[in-house]
């Protein structure tokens, strides 16, 4: 599952309730959004805040931050250095706003 299409053709042709998506819903977490585009730069933003308000995994959050920023980063080895370096949920608010500028 890559794109809300196969998620529609995947329900269509299973007949089930719901679907799982992995690698995918990282990347894009809009994936079941009914094929709205949104702005990865604005969902990782909304991923630090929560998960600074939450004090959840620093690590976890940057395993997701990289698939999220995936191209960006594929565009600019130095963001993915960067965003590597990031230990602590300030250092990943300086990333966002100059990845916002990559992308």
């Amino acid at each position: 599952i890559e794109t809300y299409e196969d998620v529609k053709k995947c329900l269509e042709f299973t007949k089930s309730d719901a679907i799982m998506s992995s690698e995918a819903i990282l990347e894009n977490p809009g994936l079941f959004d009914h094929g709205k585009i949104h702005n990865v730069d604005d969902l990782a933003l909304e991923l630090i805040n929560i998960s600074d308000n939450i004090k959840s995994d620093i690590d976890m959050l940057r395993s997701h931050l990289f698939k999220m920023m995936y191209k960006a980063c594929q565009n600019d080895v130095s963001l993915n250095q960067r965003l590597a370096q990031c230990n602590k949920y300030n250092e990943f608010d300086r990333l966002e706003k100059i990845a916002i500028t990559h992308t």
